[in-house]
């Protein structure tokens, strides 16, 4: 069985998909995910009962979560793969078989993985919305060290809906406008520089750091190679 979290949860079994439309309830996904992250790895009751329940828990905890797990393993079905553990639980599949995990291992080759947003509907959870920060960060650190590598070789880039998505990040600005250009488009590479010191200055109250500058400087005194 495998579960994919780079986007909406998905479950597949050997013969395919398998639906995930009997996980009706928001907290059996939350359980799901919560163990995939952590795949072949006890997770601890006491953590489980923290994420699903972080502001007010019911009135017995314990036995709410016997409960989401006796339904996520019904849902599973065939798969036996929620595991119960000393102090809590487990999801007993390879690290390999959790695309996130996989991602971890692969770097800039898992960037093929990723279907959206990670862990999309599930983010109201805290843990697993600061799980899907840190997925996304990891993915965005491999977009840019791919996207350095592809510029140290001559080859184009294009990292425009990168940028648009997140402006404020100097580094993914820098290596747009390196790409900008190195494909004859100097004047973009001009104004994508222009508009991220204003976003920095308005909502950051910074000026450009140091990686953000060196790349204006190449890009006004034409140092930029062009692409092979």
């Amino acid at each position: 069985m495998r579960i994919s979290i780079l986007g909406p949860l998905e479950v597949e079994g050997d013969a395919g998909p398998i639906a995930v439309g009997g996980l009706r309830l928001r907290a059996l996904l939350a359980l799901l995910a919560l163990l995939a992250l952590e795949a072949g790895h006890t997770v601890t009751s006491a953590r489980l009962i923290d994420a699903l329940w972080p502001d007010q828990p019911p009135a017995n905890a314990a036995n709410a979560l016997q409960t989401l797990v006796r339904r996520l393993r019904a849902a599973l079905r065939p798969y036996d793969v929620v595991e119960s553990r000393p102090g809590g639980y487990a999801l007993a599949v390879a690290a390999d078989d959790v695309d996130a995990l996989r991602f971890r291992g692969l770097g800039t080759d898992g960037l093929d993985l990723w279907r959206g947003a990670p862990l999309a509907d599930l983010t109201a959870v805290p843990l697993l919305a600061n799980a899907a920060a840190a997925l996304e960060e990891a993915r965005l650190a491999a977009v840019e060290a791919r996207a350095e590598a592809r510029l140290a070789a001559g080859l184009p880039v294009d990292l425009t809906a990168e940028v648009t998505a997140h402006p404020l990040r100097e580094r993914l600005c820098a290596l747009a406008m390196r790409a900008l250009a190195a494909s004859g488009r100097q004047a973009e590479a001009l104004a994508l520089f222009e508009r991220t010191r204003r976003t920095l200055a308005d909502e950051l109250g910074v000026d450009p750091g140091p990686e953000l500058r060196a790349a204006h400087l190449s890009v006004v005194s034409g140092d930029s190679p062009a692409p092979a």
